[in-house]
């Protein structure tokens, strides 16, 4: 019977947990590129399906979900700009994609266009939750914002 000291048993152990470390690393990258483009595929699907609209029959909340998608999915946010753009022109909306609109133009520095949208989407809310997050990305938005800056893409 063979015995091992307490320093081999570490060492093995060790030895181990490199070994599979970068393994276990390995599936986790190949697994989550899998889904980021089974999600890619699904956006473009979507996308698909909103263009075949005419143009005058398109809703506020199929040009924001165009423009949202675009921007977080596939990554082209210079092109939904453009959708925003065009929804900023029609009524309505669902205060969660005004707010996830909002967020998005929040994020690419375009403050005063994300306080519009934002303050469209606490008009429409009726959720005193989503209210007070709306309000809060509001204020953010409101500090950024230029004195006199007006709203433009591009």
């Amino acid at each position: 019977m063979v015995k091992f000291g307490l320093a081999q048993v570490v060492i093995f152990r060790l030895s181990l947990r490199y070994f599979w470390g970068p393994i276990v690393y390995l599936a986790g990258w190949v697994h989550v590129n899998m889904l980021l483009s089974r999600y890619q595929s699904l956006a473009r699907k979507r996308i698909g399906a909103i263009e075949k609209v005419p143009a005058e029959q398109l809703t506020i909340d199929e040009l924001m979900e165009k423009g949202i998608l675009k921007a977080r999915v596939l990554r082209q946010p210079d092109q939904a700009m453009a959708d925003f753009s065009d929804a900023l022109q029609l009524p309505g909306g669902k205060p969660q994609l005004l707010l996830n609109v909002g967020v998005q133009l929040f994020e690419a520095k375009n403050f005063s266009c994300a306080k519009k949208f934002l303050e469209r989407a606490l008009k429409r809310a009726t959720d005193n939750k989503l209210k007070k997050i709306i309000t809060r990305q509001k204020k953010k938005a409101e500090k950024r914002c230029a004195p006199g800056e007006t709203c433009s893409f591009g």
